[in-house]
């Protein structure tokens, strides 16, 4: 047993010469060339037959035989990896040979004279021999590869799958596993909500109803990992199921759509593990809203922050309604050109639309005025804004310059120029804001609202305010960050054991905001419904559960306390304000305190000069003196909210 041992190691790690392969055939064409003249011949002794008679008849099968394998190269497989292909050489090489000895055999039959020659063999040696040395060679391949594949597998890590769909992309799943090398796999079940699939088997494999998911199921059959091989499963569906597997510790993969298989073939690497994001989509996104179309088709229509996540999703959204140009502004060049190189492989659809890119700041009026009168846009999607809370809280004015200074000018220049729709993306950071840019982004909604009804304009525009929470996926959101940090293998870094977000798909929120552009009809404030908020923490166990590791154990989870000017939880409506329903059931209108047009413009005013002084404090005291919601949150303007109350305390007295 240990001799055998070291034979297959040994083999396991080299590959058998061709030549090694082609003297073992010879060998076994003659031994079962001797059984099979033993058998015909009632097993009389060598000697009866004639010992010359016998080597010079041997001499021409193997002759005949080496001939053969020479020319179909049965040979030439490598043991380890015979198939089927292999097996069907050998039959064609054997049959070959026999096929000669059989015309010889008829050849020497009518000649009298012939009949003592060393080619004249009995048919039924002929097919006897054919026969058995066919099944020696094709057994004794296989068996040696099983043998090899039995010491080899005892080296590979074994799993246990479970399908679910049993369709065309189930079969081809059941297919790569099956193929790969690097573990020993076994398809359990498949899974399937077709009655016809049910109860029936694909390749031994039996295919049971979807219904008969459980835990008790997972368990009996000792599930390793779940794959979905099937695209059309509901969101809810999908959660349902991998909150199932990840409670026994089973991994959950995806197989990806037809068209990300690379050349129509799927591969081991493809199947992945489940996105986060998956878990957290909710219904799919529908582009083909007519209201939409008729807003926009023919239209000429300006993105301002179009290389960001919001602003390019956006500019694919309304590629496909067919606006007459599309004018895409950013300030960052890197990613507008990324944006540029991926645009240009699609066109607008009836192809005589057209794009414009532009590196340019919103804050430069010059520059923005330019680039307004040239193309003279119809509507713009503003969704330019610096947007990170900790690094906002240390450089507001920043924040105020690009965040309300530079939306107050764009809103002057859309009024100036005739535009007729202003939509202005905000953010859940606006509701009772207890950082620099929340506080900022407030004010721009104050000012956007109080543009609605700016007087001195020949034209009236439509300002609409969208505001949601947090984008799966966004440059700079959690996600990305806990991707990273799971791939350098932790730890993944939380600031709080509380802290909770609301969480929206990048398509799905600028699909909103689309439907929510078709609405307004100036001064509208509108707040998508985010569902149910997600505790940050939960998220990060789930997103290492998800990847096949446990979180504490195989990835830290480290809490790092909260950053300046952050809060524990996000709010989509303030205290005092309330919302009215829309026809849209994921869209509603919020009531909030509004201001002039004149109490905008002094308070813009006042900003303007806090922000030339160059006092950080200074500037963020006059924001929260315009927006007295604005309570500091864990940061360096804490101090702030104070005076002020000491302030407002002091003031009746005076």
């Amino acid at each position: 047993m240990k001799s055998l041992r070291n034979i297959l190691n040994w083999y396991s790690q080299n590959v058998i010469s061709r030549w090694t392969i082609f003297a073992i055939d010879i060998l076994l064409v003659a031994f079962t060339f001797w059984l099979s003249l033993l058998l015909v011949s009632d097993f009389q002794d060598f000697n009866t037959l004639g010992w010359f008679r016998v080597m010079e008849k041997s001499a021409v099968v193997l002759l005949l035989y080496a001939m053969s394998f020479l020319m179909f190269r049965s040979f030439v497989g490598i043991i380890r990896h015979t198939s089927v292909a292999d097996a069907t050489r050998i039959l064609w090489a054997n049959s070959g040979a026999a096929t000669v000895l059989l015309a010889l055999h008829t050849l020497t039959t009518l000649s009298s004279s012939a009949k003592v020659s060393p080619f004249n063999l009995t048919l039924s040696l002929i097919l006897t021999h054919y026969l058995l040395l066919t099944f020696v060679m094709i057994w004794s391949r296989f068996m040696f590869k099983g043998l090899f594949n039995q010491f080899n597998n005892k080296e590979r890590p074994r799993k246990r799958y479970l399908i679910y769909g049993a369709g065309s992309s189930g079969r081809m799943t059941l297919g790569v596993l099956l193929r790969e090398t690097r573990s020993l796999n076994m398809v359990v079940a498949f899974l399937d909500d077709d009655d016809r699939m049910q109860n029936k088997s694909i390749e031994g494999v039996p295919v049971f109803s979807s219904a008969a998911l459980s835990s008790d199921f997972l368990e009996n059959r000792r599930i390793d990992e779940l794959i979905v091989s099937i695209q059309n499963i509901e969101p809810r569906r999908k959660k349902a199921i991998v909150d199932l597997c990840l409670s026994r510790n089973i991994q959950v993969k995806v197989v990806p759509p037809l068209e990300h298989w690379i050349n129509g073939e799927l591969s081991l690497r493809q199947i992945a593990p489940v996105a986060i994001e998956e878990l957290l989509q909710r219904d799919p996104i529908n582009l083909s809203n007519p209201e939409v179309s008729r807003l926009v088709r023919e239209k000429v229509v300006m993105v301002t922050g179009a290389a960001g996540s919001i602003g390019s999703e956006l500019v694919q959204q309304l590629m496909h309604y067919d606006p007459a140009q599309l004018i895409l502004v950013d300030q960052a060049e890197t990613p507008l050109h990324d944006l540029q190189l991926n645009l240009t492989k699609r066109s607008l659809n009836t192809g005589q639309g057209s794009l414009h890119y532009y590196v340019a700041d919103i804050t430069d009026t010059k520059r923005m005025r330019q680039i307004i009168r040239k193309h003279r846009p119809q509507m713009i999607f503003h969704a330019a804004a610096y947007k990170h809370v900790p690094l906002m809280e240390e450089n507001p004015m920043e924040a105020v310059r690009v965040n309300i200074l530079g939306t107050s000018s764009l809103l002057h220049l859309a009024r100036e120029y005739g535009v007729a729709r202003f939509v202005m993306v905000s953010t859940d950071k606006a509701v009772n804001p207890t950082n620099v840019m929340g506080a900022s982004k407030r004010m721009a909604e104050i000012i956007a609202q109080a543009m609605a009804d700016a007087p001195g304009f020949e034209q009236t525009m439509d300002v609409v305010t969208t505001r949601f929470g947090n984008v799966l996926g966004s440059n700079g959101s959690v996600i990305p960050l806990f991707k990273r940090q799971l791939e350098a293998g932790g730890p993944i870094t939380v600031t709080h054991p509380e802290i909770t977000r609301y969480f929206m798909t990048i398509p799905e929120a600028c699909q909103l905001v689309l439907e929510a552009a078709t609405m307004g009809q100036g001064g509208e404030i509108y707040v998508f419904d985010m569902g149910d908020p997600v505790k940050i923490a939960d998220l990060a166990h789930q997103m290492v559960r998800l990847s096949g590791l446990q979180p504490g154990k195989d990835i830290a989870i480290k809490y790092t306390g909260l950053r300046p000017g952050e809060k524990l939880y996000e709010e989509l409506l303030a205290g005092e304000e309330n919302t009215l329903p829309t026809h849209h059931p994921k869209i509603l209108v919020a009531r909030v305190r509004s201001s002039s047009y004149d109490q905008a413009s002094d308070a813009l005013g006042e900003l303007r000069d806090a922000l030339h002084s160059g006092d950080d404090y200074r500037l963020v005291s006059t924001l929260k003196k315009h927006i007295p919601e604005y309570i500091s949150n864990n940061s360096r303007f804490n101090h702030l909210d104070k005076e002020q109350a000491r302030s407002s305390t002091l003031t009746p007295n005076s």
